[in-house]
């Protein structure tokens, strides 16, 4: 039987993450096994009716623990050349970025002022203009008022700054807020963010009461292995 001819690219090398997944399913082949035997076992579980039992199932949830750890560990590890080239990356490009906002911060503001210098010229013409509108109106020139309504139309447009490349600039207006001081306790409830991390340390340390809040035991089986102890 004729064998088919390769397809295109048959040469090329792996690309990087079949090259990466080879090399974890290769580092974590033992306890990638490991793992299946725990779930196989796990799932053979019987209910507890007996201490014998109890003492297999802690055994057993003991070495569940016991991977768990290992994996994690693992994990870190596989991760740490990565976490130290992610980080170097963020710092490099970092310092490029704080450049650029510091060339955005020289000229932006320039920029803004000179837009609401022309916004103002702009609003004072487009004022004039309609007062022009009503004047002619009101003397019943008709003519008049529909070239000052063309004029006032075109002076109504925001004003916006072209560039010899297309590009254009205009002032931007939106809404934020900062906090008075002194007034944190003002702010309705509903714009405050509830600090579960504080919570947590709060009833850890023994509180059992919080306005709002329903504090309550949840109960679940630990397992600690001799290395815990």
């Amino acid at each position: 039987m004729t064998e088919q001819p390769a397809g295109i690219g048959h040469n090329e090398p792996p690309d990087e993450a079949e090259l990466l997944q080879a090399e974890l399913e290769a580092t974590t082949k033992d306890i990638a096994k490991r793992i299946d035997e725990l779930v196989a076992g796990a799932g053979r579980v019987p209910d507890i009716k007996d201490e014998d039992t109890a003492a297999k199932v802690t055994t057993l949830m003991g070495q569940i623990q016991k991977a768990s750890k290992d994996l994690e560990a693992m994990r870190r590890e596989a991760r740490q050349p990565l976490n130290q080239k992610l980080g170097h990356i963020k710092e490099f490009f970092d310092g490029l970025s704080f450049r650029l906002a510091k060339a955005k911060g020289y000229a932006q503001p320039k920029q803004t002022a000179w837009l609401k210098q022309k916004e103002e010229e702009r609003r004072a013409k487009e004022a004039e203009a309609r007062k022009k509108i009503e004047e002619a109106a009101a003397k019943g020139d008709h003519d008049a008022v529909a070239k000052t309504v063309d004029v006032a139309q075109a002076l109504a447009e925001p004003i916006r700054q072209r560039d010899d490349y297309g590009q254009t600039t205009s002032l931007r207006k939106r809404w934020t807020f900062e906090e008075n001081e002194g007034e944190f306790d003002k702010i309705p409830h509903a714009y405050l963010k509830l600090d579960s991390a504080k919570v947590r340390k709060a009833i850890s340390a023994g509180v059992r009461e919080i306005p709002g809040l329903t504090i309550f035991q949840v109960e679940s089986a630990v397992t600690r292995t001799g290395a815990d102890e």
